[in-house]
């Protein structure tokens, strides 16, 4: 997700019951998401060259299946508490 401000992100709440791994932008609520679920990354989308070394790093580092899993528990069990915490 690329947005400047976020209110309340349904579009990542349901990546994330998904299992997806989340790839934000640097806005506050992104980056407490990220830090709470232990996964994903935000990145610097006014820097391209930046952002797809960030990602590419993650991805070498990362075993996909074992952190789609962690989200998606994370989704189960504490996603609505975090955002409406957070809004």
């Amino acid at each position: 997700m690329s947005s400047i401000y976020e209110g309340q992100p349904l579009s990542l709440l349901e990546a994330l019951s998904s299992g997806l791994i989340p790839i934000l932008s640097e806005i506050p609520i992104f980056k407490d998401t990220v830090k709470s679920i232990k996964s994903g990354v935000c990145l610097p989308f006014k820097n391209p060259g930046k952002a797809s070394l960030i990602i590419i790093k993650f991805i070498k580092k990362v075993d996909i299946h074992k952190e789609s899993t962690k989200i998606r528990r994370f989704a189960e069990n504490k996603a609505i508490t975090h955002f409406t915490r957070n809004t």
